[in-house]
C-alpha cells in the first residue's frame, strides 16, 4: 500500500504464464507499488524524491488502452491532488465503486497530458474487432462429373470493399441516481420496522456532525458507523424490504457525496491558501475535469452550485479558464436532503 516506505523500487511485470511477479532493486526515496483496481489496468507507485526534488507517484509499466507511459507522473486523478499512493488508491477505488471514468492528469517530461481510464475499454475494443470479421463465403460447387461444365457467365465486377469500422472507446457515463420513496407503512411486518428505526436513529448521528463547523474526520466517522451499523440490518428481499432498504442507501449515497465535497472544498482551499474559516463568497476554482461535475451530472438537483462553468481560452495559448462553484451550497443542499430522508424514515418506522 502507498505511504509504507521501503528501501528499495518494485516494478510489476509480466512473468510465466501471465502471473504478475513483483521486481525490486534497492535504491532510497522509493515506496511500495500502489494497490489499485485491477479493471483500470494501471501499474504505479510512490516515489519519495522525483526530478524536481518532490514525492509524487510514478507509471511503473506503460498502458496502451489509456495511453499512459512509464514514467509518467500521476498529479490528479478526477480532480483529486496526488501526492501518495492513498490519493491514487482512494480516486480509483471510488471511480470503481461509482462506474466513474478515472480522468488522469499526468506529467511526461516538460508537458501535462490527461487520460482517461475506463473499466470497458477492452469489451469496447474487443466488440469493434468482432465487427469487423466477416463469415468467409462456401466455394464453388463443382460440376457433376458425368455432366460437360457449362459456359462460365461473365464475371461480375468485384464488389467494392465495405469501411471498415473505427473502434471507438467511450467513457461510460457518470450514473444519474434516482430519487427512491418509502413504501406504504400498511402490513409492513414488525422485524422491518425496528431495522428502519434502527437505520434513521443511525442516519440521524450523521446528520449531527453534517455542519460546516464540524472536522472532516468526525463527519466521515459517523458516516462509517452509520454504513456499518445499517450493513448489519440484513433487510429482505421481498417488495416492501427493498423499498425500505433502497432509501436508506439513497440517503447513505448522499452523506457520502457531501464527504466527497468537503474534501474537495478543503483540498482546493489548502491549495489556493484560503483560510477554510473564512467565507468564500465568489466560490472556488473547478476544470472540467474536476469531480464537481460528477457531482452534477450524479444529482442534477445540484446545478445551482454551478456559479460559472469552465470556459475554453486560445490566447496566449491553447487552455481552459478555471469555472466557479459553491462547495458550501452544494453542502446545504445535500444535508438538507439527508436531514429530511431521516426525518421521514424515523415517522415511518413509528407510524407517522
Amino acid at each position: 500500500m502507498g505511504g509504507h516506505r521501503r528501501s528499495g523500487w518494485c516494478r510489476v511485470v509480466c512473468g510465466i504464464g501471465g502471473a504478475l511477479v513483483v521486481a525490486c532493486v534497492n535504491a532510497p526515496h522509493v515506496y511500495a507499488g500502489c494497490a489499485l483496481p485491477a479493471q483500470f489496468a494501471i501499474a504505479a507507485e510512490e516515489h519519495g524524491i522525483l526530478d524536481r526534488g518532490s514525492s509524487g507517484v510514478v507509471v511503473t509499466a506503460p498502458s496502451a488502452d489509456i495511453g499512459l507511459v512509464a514514467g509518467d507522473v500521476i498529479r490528479q486523478a478526477n480532480g483529486v491532488r496526488v501526492k501518495e499512493c492513498a490519493d491514487l488508491e482512494h480516486a480509483a477505488a471510488d471511480a470503481l465503486a461509482q462506474g466513474l471514468v478515472l480522468l488522469l492528469a499526468v506529467e511526461r517530461g516538460e508537458h501535462r497530458v490527461a487520460v482517461a481510464a475506463t473499466t470497458r475499454q477492452n469489451t469496447a475494443r474487443e466488440g469493434a474487432v468482432a465487427s469487423t470479421t466477416t463469415a468467409a463465403a462456401p466455394p464453388p460447387a463443382m460440376p457433376p462429373p458425368a455432366m460437360p461444365p457449362p459456359a462460365a457467365p461473365a464475371a461480375a465486377p468485384p464488389a467494392a470493399p465495405a469501411p471498415r469500422p473505427v473502434a471507438t472507446v467511450v467513457p461510460e457515463p457518470t450514473p444519474v441516481r434516482r430519487e427512491v420513496a418509502l413504501p406504504p407503512r400498511t402490513g409492513a411486518p414488525a422485524a422491518l420496522v425496528q431495522r428502519a428505526e434502527a437505520a434513521a436513529r443511525a442516519l440521524a448521528l450523521v446528520d449531527e456532525a453534517a455542519l460546516p463547523s464540524a472536522p472532516l474526520a468526525l463527519y466521515e466517522r459517523r458516516l462509517g458507523e452509520a454504513e456499518a451499523a445499517i450493513g448489519a440490518l440484513e433487510f429482505g428481499v421481498d417488495a416492501q424490504e427493498s423499498a425500505v432498504r433502497d432509501f436508506v442507501e439513497d440517503a447513505l449515497a448522499l452523506h457520502r457525496t457531501a464527504r466527497d465535497v468537503r474534501r474537495l472544498q478543503l483540498e482546493t482551499m489548502a491549495q489556493k491558501g484560503i483560510d477554510r474559516r473564512a467565507p468564500v463568497a465568489s466560490g472556488l476554482p473547478y476544470f472540467s475535469t474536476s469531480k464537481v461535475l460528477q457531482f452534477v451530472r450524479t444529482y442534477p438537483f445540484l446545478e445551482p452550485c454551478i456559479l460559472e462553468p469552465p470556459r475554453e481560452i486560445r490566447m496566449p495559448v491553447p487552455g481552459e479558464a478555471a469555472g466557479r462553484w459553491s462547495p458550501d451550497q452544494a453542502l446545504d443542499i445535500l444535508w438538507g436532503r439527508t436531514r429530511a430522508a431521516s426525518t421521514a424514515l424515523a415517522a415511518w418506522a413509528h407510524g407517522g
